[in-house]
């Protein structure tokens, strides 16, 4: 498991585990509850962007499923 300060890694990531139910304090990091069944959206928010990320030159990486 990778070393968590803050929620964030030691490569400069954000962590978040995106499930229904909480994962205890097993997972360390940000919890973002979704519903049980449905489809539901992860919105990213920058504030004061970098050119790249306006002109579409960056996109935010996918998020990796986890078994």
């Amino acid at each position: 498991m990778k070393e968590i300060r803050e929620g964030r890694a030691q490569n400069r990531s954000v962590e978040l585990t995106v499930q229904q139910e909480a994962p205890g304090v097993s997972v360390p990091g940000n919890w973002l509850p979704i519903p049980a069944s449905g489809q539901f959206s992860l919105t990213t928010g920058l504030y004061a962007p970098k050119d790249i990320a306006t002109d579409g030159h960056w996109l935010p990486p996918a998020p990796t499923v986890v078994p």
